[in-house]
């Protein structure tokens, strides 16, 4: 339970600063976790993590590969991720074997078996705020999809030498076969078999959330545990499984849209977590393997002279290969700076280290000093794989005339398609009361600053005040009762400490959810009349409030403003008729649709790239259907 709580600490200090990638805040959070006793002497088997973790984790991965672009260079991809492992290994390994002479010949490949394959969830993470030429991204991300089992297989062929004191050439290739090509075979005779069950409950009615959700969730289990007990591989089994969902997604559409978002939505916080317990455990074994390096007397700089040298071969060797294989670029510097991009953002993580941390105690050749060092080499070069990036990847790209994915637009567009909705909007002559529910809930699409507790207070007081003096000449009138106006101004006092819930308005916030049941008690004699009183309030107050905020936002822009105008236009409804409140419901949908318009005509007008015009039609399509989710129930 505390690794998953300490993923939220991780996530806040990222989001306040985002210059350092989160995989960073996670070790940083899993190492200090590591001094508490309950995690001194933490010790997760490899294979039970390999199957609760990385499973889901690859699974996830691969899903939302896409599968045109992965086909186009499927062969560069297996090249990447066999014959590139393969030479890597082979260069590694020497070299290791040369500088440490504890390390037999196979002892040094095995070493170099461990630190040769990239890992997809590290890649992802330490990349996520790095501006990565398009090409480059798309190539590594294939490739650590698929490495990681030709990594497992040589490691596994490697300590079978050093047990057995031989090693077959034909024997080795046969087992690597048994074990690459049927992990895939396997994982899509299982994904084909999963998807027909899927099926037949869609065609059957039986595609509830209860039922699909759990069931797709459980699917990167039982293939990866079919696939391990086959001895083949269990990684590559759930890759090529979830490659086959991710096409059924795409090309059968008999599953509700409810239910697809609801597993897109379960999916994505799963696979988020569990990234981020993922780093943390490996931050948890930073000191655990620095004590044991310590009681063996292993001389901490002379590990890290190895292991950055062991780096440095390894990212000449992935260098090299990056750079021959782009012979057909003319442009020598552009194809050295994206060999050289290619090379020091293959990043190694959680695999890498389980593999270190699975070599069997008694080893022949490999004695617990040795073994405790192969680990510490590996958490070195884990760790460089993860700084380097960080540090000179931005440094290159900017030196560079390659072509990255744009950033830095989001908000420049985003005000575009607002202000192009408003003035629409303006200029349909809508009736007040429906325009006062548009605009806020439009408005507050742009990216905003960070929604400031006082200012919404102080203006919240302002609103109050208003209102207050409409319900004194009601209750003067003897229009509406005091129990009944007490009751309809908390619904707005609660709504608004919900907004950010400091210690302090969190429990002024239910302070008033208990202070709104007493109101509800007390007004029960009167329920026959409620909803005539409210709605005599509402008439008088409420045009009066929306007319003062919008004076406070002249040109359409605070967040402060229009977050309270929504939870006023809120309120508001619930004193319409159901006519008016269909016309704001579907308004707003085309409105919506207008947008969504909007993105494809900057598309076509080559204003935007199409990967941009991807994103805010998802982010519009999402709002849209949390939108409907709210408010067609």
């Amino acid at each position: 339970m505390l690794l998953l709580l300490a993923v939220i600490p991780a996530q806040l200090l990222f989001d306040r600063f985002k210059r350092i990638p989160l995989a960073v805040y996670q070790i940083s959070l899993g190492f200090g976790l590591s001094f508490l006793p309950l995690f001194s002497n933490l010790n997760i088997d490899p294979e039970v993590f390999l199957l609760v973790i990385i499973s889901t984790l690859m699974f996830s991965d691969s899903r939302k590969l896409n599968l045109g672009r992965f086909a186009y260079s499927l062969r560069s991809t297996l090249s990447l991720a066999v014959n590139l492992v393969f030479m890597s290994i082979l260069v590694v390994g020497t070299f290791a074997h040369v500088i440490v002479p504890e390390l037999t010949w196979f002892g040094g490949f095995m070493i170099a078996a461990i630190l040769s394959p990239t890992d997809a969830v590290a890649y992802q993470s330490i990349t996520a705020g790095l501006s990565l030429p398009n090409e480059v991204d798309t190539t590594l991300k294939n490739e650590s999809l698929l490495n990681d089992a030709t990594g497992l297989v040589a490691f596994n062929l490697t300590v079978s030498a050093l047990i057995t004191g031989h090693f077959s050439f034909f024997g080795g290739l046969t087992s690597f076969g048994y074990v690459f090509l049927g992990g895939i075979i396997l994982g899509l005779l299982l994904g084909w078999g999963f998807m027909t069950i899927r099926r037949w409950m869609i065609m059957h009615h039986s595609d509830t959330n209860i039922v699909i959700v759990p069931f797709i969730l459980v699917t990167p289990y039982i293939v990866y545990f079919i696939a391990e007990e086959l001895n083949m591989s269990g990684i590559l089994a759930v890759v090529a499984a979830g490659l086959l969902r991710t096409w059924e997604q795409r090309n059968w559409q008999l599953s509700t849209a409810r239910i697809q978002n609801s597993t897109y939505t379960v999916e994505n916080m799963i696979s988020s977590v569990l990234n981020g317990v993922v780093f943390i455990i490996l931050g948890i074994n930073l000191l655990t393997i620095y004590q044991l390096s310590t009681t063996l007397q292993i001389n901490v700089i002379i590990i890290g002279i190895i292991s950055i040298s062991l780096y440095l071969v390894l990212a000449m060797v992935r260098f090299t290969w990056f750079y021959m294989k782009s012979k057909n670029d003319n442009d020598w510097q552009k194809r050295c700076q994206k060999s050289l991009l290619s090379s020091i953002n293959g990043v190694h993580g959680t695999v890498t280290l389980m593999m270190a941390l699975s070599i069997p105690q008694d080893l022949p050749g490999v004695s617990v000093s040795l073994r405790s060092a192969i680990v510490l080499i590996t958490i070195f070069v884990i760790l460089l794989s993860m700084i380097v990036p960080i540090i000179f990847t931005s440094k290159i790209v900017r030196n560079t005339s390659i072509s990255t994915k744009p950033n830095n637009r989001d908000i420049e567009i985003w005000n575009g398609l607002v202000d192009n909705t408003l003035q629409n909007l303006k200029s349909q002559k809508l009736p007040t009361v429906i325009f006062d529910f548009l605009y806020p809930i439009i408005v507050t699409q742009r990216p905003m600053t960070k929604l400031k507790q006082r200012d919404l207070m102080n203006l919240f007081q302002d609103t109050q005040n208003i209102e207050q003096q409409v319900v004194n000449t009601l209750i003067n009138q003897k229009l509406v009762s005091t129990n009944i106006a007490k009751y309809h101004q908390n619904i707005i006092a609660r709504e608004v400490l919900n907004q950010q819930l400091t210690p302090w308005t969190s429990l002024m916030y239910w302070f008033q959810v208990i202070n709104h049941r007493q109101s509800v008690s007390n007004i029960k004699s009167e329920q026959s009349i409620l909803y005539k009183q409210r709605q005599l309030i509402e008439s008088v107050s409420y045009e009066l409030i929306m007319d003062f905020l919008k004076q406070q936002d002249t040109n359409l822009q605070s967040v402060t403003a229009n977050t309270l105008a929504r939870i006023y236009s809120t309120r508001h409804d619930e004193t319409l008729n159901l006519e008016t409140i269909n016309q704001e419901r579907f308004y707003m949908l085309q409105m919506f649709a207008n947008e969504i318009e909007q993105v494809r005509q900057l598309y076509w007008q080559n204003e935007i790239t199409l990967s941009e015009s991807r994103k805010f039609i998802y982010d519009l399509s999402l709002q849209q259907t949390i939108f409907v989710g709210r408010h067609f129930e």
